[in-house]
């Protein structure tokens, strides 16, 4: 979906006739909220209805939208502790955050496990250093690790995160059973997480992904069935390609929730968390920049 010429043209007008632009402006980034809210409600009926959505900082770090955001009824993803506090200090209730950052500190750690937000640690390092700190820290997250499915990349090499080699996440294939062996040995590691790219992923590298992570959850939760645990939060990333020209045709929303579901229909546990993070696909196409010279 795409704003039209026409649709932008009318915004712009309503703008120039309004107040808001001033003669020492060079210009101003403009958003459609009827737009967003569109975008928002069709992510949100076309996944199950507790499907946390938490909508990547980075795409869009205005804090006037990310208030506009929650009040959607949508969460948000903090790749970054900066951003973070700026979802808590935009009153994002702490279960409604998502924390992703491949790098953090051990006071990173500390802080997000302090203030409840959901985290999904990049490494086995970083396991290790949680499990250390949750010695003398009560548990008020829940924790997620984040895989490479390793189902090759996309048309955008740079920014393809499940090839044979990515800079984030655990190596499905080669640390296969060091992975199952971390959700044995963590009471406390519940979730997994994949990402695959951001943009240039077909809709083909997405199904191929979810059924890889599929097959791992079922394997693992069979293992875990003794101890009366499971896999049981499901983060399934975002990356979902945007139309860029007007010749473009990615995947709509509903057709990517339809391989999402088939995928998962394949679960062998019926209590699970889906938790998603769209950014580009909700903010692209909705906002343009407005610049102009004064005489």
């Amino acid at each position: 979906m795409r704003l039209t010429k026409e649709q932008i043209a009318e915004s712009l007008k309503k703008l120039i006739d309004s107040d808001y632009m001033h003669s020492d402006d060079d210009s101003l980034i403009c958003y459609n909220l009827n737009f967003l809210e569109q975008q928002i409600s069709g992510i949100q009926n076309a996944f199950p209805q507790n499907t946390l959505h938490a909508i990547a900082i980075k795409a869009n770090p205005l804090t006037s939208v990310l208030k506009i955001l929650k009040r959607l009824g949508v969460g948000a993803e903090a790749a970054s502790f900066p951003e973070l506090n700026q979802a808590l200090n935009c009153n994002y209730e702490p279960e409604t955050i998502v924390y992703d950052s491949p790098a953090k500190t051990l006071e990173d750690i500390k802080g997000a496990l302090h203030f409840g937000v959901h985290i999904n640690a990049d490494s086995f390092a970083e396991l290790t250093r949680i499990d250390n700190i949750l010695k003398t820290t009560r548990l008020n997250s829940t924790i997620g690790l984040r895989v490479n499915p390793q189902v090759g990349i996309g048309l955008i090499e740079s920014s393809s995160t499940a090839g044979e080699y990515s800079k984030f996440g655990v190596p499905l294939t080669e640390f296969y059973e060091k992975i199952q062996e971390a959700y044995l040995d963590y009471p406390w590691l519940t979730g997994i997480h994949v990402h695959i790219g951001s943009q240039g992923c077909p809709l083909d590298l997405f199904k191929n992904a979810y059924a890889r992570i599929t097959e791992f959850i079922n394997a693992t939760n069979r293992l875990l069935k003794n101890s009366n645990r499971a896999i049981n939060i499901i983060d399934i990333g975002g990356g979902l390609p945007v139309a860029y020209c007007n010749d473009d045709t990615p995947p709509t929303i509903e057709e990517f929730a339809k391989e999402v579901k088939h995928a998962f229909e394949k679960l062998e546990i019926d209590d699970y968390r889906l938790i998603t993070e769209f950014g580009r696909y909700v903010f692209a196409n909705c906002g343009w920049v407005a610049s102009w010279i004064f005489s």
